[in-house]
């Protein structure tokens, strides 16, 4: 992991590995959608080494009895420190979420309208004194 961490490093593995369990430490990590693996399990062993059957033979027993998805489950953290929802993926947003935008909203439209009551207001006030003006005598170029 810390040479994903690090940078130009993608790490695959298989499906039935939770991404909890390696990223458990690394909030900086991001899960990419899941793309099959053709085997779940690998191990590297000499070629032609005598253990190659008895290791393939007890890994199927454990995978067949179950005792490996056992222990994952047991083991692997239910999510990681840093992942802040509940578990339960993706949720729909509701009213009470987007309530502050509306509000934010709402004071702009308010402010936006007593800007407009208070320019038309001004606007009304030059006009009529540019008028009271052009009408004196000595200002007659108005």
């Amino acid at each position: 992991m810390a040479k994903v961490v690090q940078g130009n490093y993608a790490f695959l593995t298989a499906n039935s590995l939770r991404y909890d369990v390696l990223a458990a430490d690394h909030c900086d990590v991001t899960k990419l959608p899941d793309v099959d693996i053709a085997s779940a399990f690998g191990f590297y062993l000499q070629k032609a080494s005598p253990y190659t059957r008895l290791v393939s033979e007890q890994i199927n027993k454990m995978l067949d009895s179950g005792l490996i998805y056992h222990c994952r489950r047991e083991w692997a953290p239910e999510k990681a420190h840093c992942d802040p929802d509940d578990g339960q993926g993706e949720r729909v947003i509701g009213l009470g979420d987007t309530q502050s935008a509306f509000y934010l909203a709402t004071i702009g439209l308010v402010v936006a309208a007593l800007a407009l009551g208070l320019e038309r207001i001004v606007l009304m006030y030059l006009s009529h004194r540019t008028r009271e003006i052009c009408q004196l005598p000595w200002k007659r170029q108005c």
